[in-house]
């Protein structure tokens, strides 16, 4: 679709030097069945940007541990179908290595909430679950929450951009 499409064009960040080498947006690969929450990630994860086989937004097994949990946690514990979870990042390119981690910078955060809020308009979900600091940082751009930290965020619903929104852990933490 046209929107999907106008994401995978974005280069806004690719002459900042912010992303890895190889980097490009990475969106789920089919239109979500259910748009009522939305999973808001962090970042891609190396495997989707560089396995010729993806190249889209994965959750699987076959993926990093905090994904693997992600997914046991949804689809094994709540019984959630993976193909019903509406997910996306606060950022959708692979931010560029740092020491042994791939940090999002401020001007990456940013350029990708403008796509971060078109997302949330369009498929207009109810509520809104930030999976760890750097996508509860991003949220805060599109409209401020008042959440200061995770300690204080975490597990507390509150009334954001007219919906829910439900702070979470990042699943690494867990």
């Amino acid at each position: 679709d046209s929107f999907t499409n106008e994401v995978r064009r974005c280069r806004l960040c690719h002459d900042d030097s912010v992303l890895d080498s190889y980097a490009f947006p990475i969106i789920q690969k089919t239109k979500p069945r259910n748009t009522d929450i939305l999973f808001v990630l962090e970042a891609p994860n190396h495997v989707d940007t560089y396995d010729p086989d993806k190249g889209y937004l994965t959750i699987d097994t076959d993926a990093e541990p905090s994904i693997s949990f992600f997914l046991e946690m949804y689809s094994e514990v709540l019984e959630l179908d993976i193909e019903d979870l509406f997910i996306t990042n606060s950022v959708l390119c692979l931010p560029k290595k740092f020491a042994s981690l791939n940090p999002i910078t401020t001007l990456q955060r940013n350029h990708c909430s403008a796509i971060l809020k078109k997302t949330i308009d369009l498929f207009q979900p109810k509520v809104v679950c930030s999976i760890g600091f750097q996508s509860l940082k991003s949220i805060r751009i599109i409209e401020p929450h008042g959440f200061v930290s995770m300690k204080s965020a975490v597990g507390v619903k509150t009334m954001w951009y007219d919906r829910m929104l439900f702070p979470q852990y990042h699943t690494s933490m867990l």
